[in-house]
């Protein structure tokens, strides 16, 4: 049996979105006759994720040096043999490390900021539009680079396609919601005389839940959920999305869920203009310029415009087809082999 090992982060600030991933394409792997480790900085919630997955684990002190990391590297590969490591983060590697880490496997890392010497890498992926990465890079790269949404590692989409539940609302803001983007939300719609059922998703790492669960009261509108281990078979039943910008965002698209996208980032500001291009999604904007009491007109407006919410629709799975997975894991075994 080869075995691989993930070197990826979740935490308050970071979020799962990167860790699910990973999970994800390690769950794909284990068909290929793969055992994959994960090595994370320690995080209690991250901790539990991986487990719950079936997965062990290894951690590592949350303040250390890339020269330690090495090195905890290096002694980890003496004890499980691992023969890939695959790294997602949004952290920039030097040369160095991978000068020494590729004497001991192959390396494979999953970047969607496009850092240069992150190239080091034996395989590199960037799994979203190509219009997130440098042109002359795509070109002048000699390592295996994969470039676009067709390697997105997502979770495949359960055999049920049908929404029956009319004006019904799915709204997640991310594993953290460090700016209270959800209870904006819930406030703006609260005023609202409309009928809907709207679904609020609470991440493992939010701070504020209890402001929610007292706005909504006795309000039957409303359902606050907890430990959801995935939302794509929630986007089935719903009629339309409100999320943050990130892997959430690749999932409404790939399940043909029209939805209304919030930044909560410059950086993701920036990619969520260029997905709009794509018109497979309706960007509200960065967090702090939005009027979040226009949000209900906007949903509603958007379900009763059948001709653009069927438009999003189409375009969203055209764009992410959910066999990323799929392609990644193949990808690796083909570098394995």
């Amino acid at each position: 049996m080869k075995i691989v090992l993930f070197r990826v982060d979740a935490n308050k600030r970071l979020g799962t979105g990167h860790l699910s991933r990973c999970l994800t394409l390690a769950i794909v792997l284990r068909t290929f006759n793969v055992k994959s480790y994960f090595l994370i900085k320690k995080d209690n919630d991250a901790i539990e994720f991986i487990r719950n997955s079936g997965f062990e684990l290894f951690t590592l002190p949350n303040n250390l040096s890339e020269k330690n990391e090495l090195s905890e590297l290096v002694k980890l590969h003496s004890y499980i043999k691992y023969k890939c490591l695959i790294m997602d983060s949004m952290r920039e590697r030097s040369r160095n490390f991978f000068t020494a880490i590729n004497k001991l496997c192959k390396t494979v890392v999953i970047d969607s900021e496009a850092h240069k010497s992150n190239l080091n890498a034996d395989l590199i992926i960037w799994p979203d539009i190509k219009e997130f990465y440098p042109k002359e890079t795509m070109t002048n790269t000699p390592n295996r680079l994969l470039v676009g949404t067709r390697y997105m590692p997502l979770r495949n989409i359960p055999k049920k396609n049908i929404r029956n539940i009319p004006n019904s609302i799915l709204v997640s803001m991310g594993g953290t919601d460090k700016r209270q983007l959800s209870e904006k939300i819930v406030r703006s719609f609260i005023k609202s005389k409309r009928k809907f059922k709207m679904k609020i998703i609470i991440g493992k790492y939010f701070k504020d839940s209890k402001r929610i669960y007292d706005k909504i009261k006795d309000d039957p509108r409303f359902t606050v959920m907890t430990n959801v281990k995935s939302l794509i078979s929630l986007m089935q039943e719903c009629e339309i999305g409100i999320f943050t910008y990130g892997i959430t965002t690749y999932e409404s698209l790939m399940v043909g869920l029209p939805s209304l996208i919030i930044s909560h980032s410059k950086s993701n500001h920036c990619a969520a203009q260029k997905l709009s291009r794509y018109e497979c999604i309706h960007y509200l904007g960065y967090y702090k310029s939005i009027n979040f009491q226009k949000i209900p007109n906007l949903v509603f407006e958007l379900i009763n415009n059948r001709m653009k919410y069927e438009n999003l629709a189409k375009k969203g799975r055209s764009l992410v087809d959910g066999k990323g997975s799929e392609r990644l894991a193949k990808e690796v075994i083909r570098l394995l082999n």
